[in-house]
């Protein structure tokens, strides 16, 4: 990353994406890769999968936007002392 650019919010974004995708991945291990086990559940996976991947991914972007609010910060404070 440039010293001189701002890091973007966008990447909060990206990053809850990213782990949320693989949190299902996790959560639902070699069961998504068979389409026999997407509705033979008490809970099928047709339903549980948009909810893991929601869930999962608000639990990181809540950590991400406070990380990318701390580098922008202290960018702007290295901006001023210069």
């Amino acid at each position: 990353m440039s010293r001189h650019r701002r890091p973007a919010w966008y990447i909060a974004v990206i990053v809850a994406a990213l782990v949320g995708a693989v949190g299902v991945l996790l959560l639902g291990g070699t069961d998504l890769f068979h389409r026999s086990k997407w509705d033979s559940a008490k809970a099928p996976l047709r339903e549980m999968v948009p909810l893991w991947f929601l869930v999962v991914s608000a639990a990181a972007f809540a950590p991400a936007l406070p990380i990318v609010g701390h580098y922008r910060n202290r960018l702007e404070q290295s901006k001023d002392s210069v």
